[in-house]
């Protein structure tokens, strides 16, 4: 793979994340290349700089101590891990992202879900 790296470099190109990503400019689907440096160095300069990943250390603990709440009052009862964990990982981003919890979580996620869903079985991932 080394002597052939940049012949496994690129993503598939699937007509799902060609429709979701605005004819692949995001950085998990866009070809290897000058775009794709760039996007990485954004990434890695401004979201995933020591900074700002310690400025949102205070978003982590916040959602971790609710999914622990969570997880505690609902003792004795089965709980679905991977909905918490999901949930716990999109509460973080969104929070991150947008500077605030979002109300119509109930909503949003089951979209998600079903996008990833029909995409997979669209292009027969799963």
């Amino acid at each position: 793979m080394q002597t052939h790296n940049l012949a496994f470099a690129d993503r598939p190109k699937v007509e799902a994340a060609k429709i979701m990503t605005y004819n692949y400019v995001d950085i998990a689907y866009c070809t290897y290349g000058d775009y794709w440096r760039q996007m990485r160095k954004v990434c890695i300069l401004e979201l995933l700089s020591a900074k700002n990943v310690c400025s949102f250390c205070s978003i982590r603990e916040d959602e971790v101590f609710h999914l622990i709440e969570s997880v505690k009052s609902s003792f004795g009862l089965p709980i679905n891990l991977t909905e918490k964990i999901f949930s716990l990982t999109n509460d973080i981003t969104f929070r991150a992202a947008f500077g605030k919890r979002y109300e119509d979580k109930d909503a949003l996620i089951p979209l998600i879900k079903e996008t990833v869903e029909v995409a997979c079985r669209r292009f027969q991932f799963v």
